[in-house]
């Protein structure tokens, strides 16, 4: 991944060569569970539309696959199987823009 920052033009193929492997260029990469692009500063707009995505996926399953409309079932389960989703490394990607936030 190329870290740029500005109007640089991208380069198209692979540019690193490790012991005859060519590595491709891509846009963004996983690590520990977070989305970094190539924007050298901390951009999480990609890392918080993956993470609400799979939250809110997560809780519209929770309301398909549970009977019970009991507020107190569908608390808990939001609790254990979406929450934690919101949650994961949220110290590193703590969103500070306002569009974020509302996204959260």
């Amino acid at each position: 991944m190329h870290i740029h920052s500005g109007n640089t033009i991208p380069v198209t193929g692979p540019s690193f060569d490790i012991g005859g492997y060519a590595f491709p260029i891509v846009e963004h990469v996983k690590d520990l569970g977070v989305l970094i692009d190539d924007c050298p500063k901390f951009h999480i707009g990609l890392h918080v539309d993956h993470i609400v995505t799979s939250a809110f996926t997560r809780a519209k399953l929770i309301l398909k696959c549970f009977n019970s409309r009991n507020v107190q079932v569908l608390l808990r389960t939001f609790k254990v199987y979406v929450l934690p989703i919101i949650e994961y490394a949220s110290s590193v990607w703590s969103p500070h823009l306002v569009t974020d936030i509302r996204k959260v």
